[in-house]
């Protein structure tokens, strides 16, 4: 390939398709609206921009002149036939031997013999009426324009992503030729790997008059295929490198309340990977349950569960000294469990429940296991706060909210992104990073309390846990994760908390205040002296 066509390329998949193509030495025409044109500046003297609307077909027509393969971003925006008027331009005008290969979304059937979900019917439905009464997008475009595609005795393919999320390639991603095959279960590939499929598309023959549904090859769904179960040869033709299997072979990790949501997906992610997990939670015969449930998933022998209640100091020190006595390392912590009381409640050590289980009992239980991480640096402590700690506030002077009680529960995510900050500092040379996460708004069980109609509704429109431990397996797996301490991220990317998160002195006052409800319940922190006694 040496000339080669991107039409809507300065979007974030038009840019990282320029990015893949200019890696490979081709030469890169853009096009994009006017509006847009600044976004494709780091390109600048590389790459031949072209500005228009990308249905202006004599726009197109001077674009793709001469060139070998065409990369196409469907957006079904508008109510003008934008996706179709842009499909029909390429059809009608690229060169008569170059490979045409269009991006959609996984709610485009060519054969009518794919498998949808009722909530992603629903969504679809939902969002494509409301859409459509804004007079803001029409779905039915995008599948009208692939009608036209279809149709077509051109090279063409037609790539059908899944969820998007961001971060480092982690290789050609794995598809199926119908949505429904339950190696795309996990609905989700890397923005960067998406734009790697098809640009490499162009030279793939296999691929010419096919509809690929798309997943990452890291997957939880996809490891499973490598691993040869449930799926025929035919049905994928692009599998996983064998090192994706085992990225965290010989690590050992733990995940408190991993037996359900996020905790749960993010046991699954891991033991999918290779690694030595622990769930550590409250009810042991669920926790075996979920034990066996992720081994018939993932083939992995090396699950555990241990008994933990954050609700108790004496759990927690309890959990760690069995912990110590059966395993000799700790690479990786991930502080998932949480509470989202509906009304003031107390631990087992009188402290307020939301403050006392999401943030002390962790604040304890990292104390106490620094020691192993320490010891098998590089690890890595992976704190799950919330977006909802942006409103919030520490009251030092009612902390328990025993004057007053209006939901605790954005408090003691304020406060873990605070510990997670003091923590990174006193950690500065031990290679153990400690980093803060938002899952995103996440159907789970901490809606449990608060009635039938929020439930249903939190599982229709809220993210899945799958989603929601999206982020949580990126730092806890990632290489470049390995490198950042002390941040907080949103979708796998480095984001800027609140104000109040970013404050030393209240996370300083924070920790020493934490320190001392950690004592009256019975055994003095010694986070601080075990960080700071002596340099690594």
């Amino acid at each position: 390939m040496s000339k080669v066509c991107i039409v809507g390329a300065s979007g974030k998949l038009g840019q990282c398709m320029i990015q893949h193509a200019l890696d490979r030495g081709d030469e890169v025409v853009g096009v994009c609206r006017q509006k847009s044109v600044p976004k494709l500046e780091r390109f600048k003297g590389r790459i031949t921009v072209m500005a228009g609307q990308t249905n202006d077909s004599d726009l197109i027509r001077r674009a793709v002149a001469g060139c070998d393969g065409v990369l196409t971003v469907l957006v079904p925006w508008g109510m003008r036939q934008y996706a179709s008027g842009t499909a029909r331009a390429v059809l009608d005008h690229a060169p008569a031997d170059a490979r045409l290969v269009f991006s959609c979304g996984w709610h485009i059937t060519r054969d009518g013999q794919d498998v949808y979900s009722w909530k992603l019917k629903a969504i679809v439905s939902v969002f494509g009426g409301l859409a459509r009464l804004a007079r803001v997008a029409e779905l039915n475009d995008q599948v009208e324009a692939c009608r036209w595609i279809f149709a077509s005795a051109r090279p063409w393919t037609v790539v059908r992503g899944s969820d998007l999320e961001e971060g480092e390639s982690q290789g050609l991603p794995v598809w199926s030729g119908h949505a429904g095959d339950p190696v795309l279960k996990s609905n989700l590939v890397r923005r960067v790997d998406f734009a790697l499929f098809m640009v490499e598309a162009l030279t793939n023959p296999v691929l010419i008059h096919e509809a690929p549904a798309i997943v990452g090859c890291q997957a939880p769904s996809a490891l499973a295929h490598a691993q040869g179960r449930n799926l025929s040869r035919q049905s994928v033709r692009s599998a996983p490198s064998p090192a994706s299997e085992d990225v965290m072979k010989d690590k050992v990790c733990i995940v408190t309340g991993g037996t359900s949501g996020i905790g749960k997906a993010t046991v699954e992610g891991l033991a999918s990977r290779g690694a030595t997990v622990v769930i550590a939670c409250r009810d042991v015969a669920k926790g075996g349950k979920v034990v066996a449930e992720v081994a018939a998933k993932t083939e992995s022998r090396d699950l555990y569960v241990m008994q933990l209640d954050l609700a108790s100091l004496a759990s927690v020190h309890e959990f760690a000294n069995a912990f110590a006595a059966k395993f000799s390392r700790l690479d990786v912590l991930v502080e998932n469990a949480g509470v989202m009381t509906k009304g003031r409640q107390l631990t087992t050590d009188g402290l307020e429940m939301d403050f006392g289980v999401n943030h002390v009992g962790h604040f304890l239980l990292t104390d106490l296991l620094l020691p192993l991480l320490k010891a098998s640096a590089p690890s890595r402590i992976v704190v799950v706060s919330s977006g909802i700690h942006s409103g919030a506030r520490i009251d030092f002077e009612d902390l328990q909210g025993e004057k007053r009680w209006d939901g605790a529960y954005p408090r003691s995510k304020l406060a873990n992104l605070l510990f997670v900050r003091a923590l990174a500092k006193r950690l500065e040379g031990w290679h153990v990073v400690a980093n803060a996460l938002h899952p995103g708004v996440v159907s789970t069980e901490l809606a449990r309390d608060y009635g039938v109609v929020f439930r249903v509704i939190a599982r229709w429109f809220f993210r899945s846990p799958a989603q929601g431990a999206r982020t949580s397996l990126y730092l806890t797996t990632s290489p470049a994760a390995g490198e950042i301490s002390g941040k907080y991220f949103v979708d796998s990317k480095p984001a800027k908390p609140s104000a109040a998160a970013l404050d030393d002195a209240l996370a300083e006052r924070l920790w020493i205040e934490t320190e001392r409800l950690v004592a009256r319940g019975g055994t003095p922190a010694t986070t601080a002296k075990t960080a700071t006694a002596s340099s690594p």
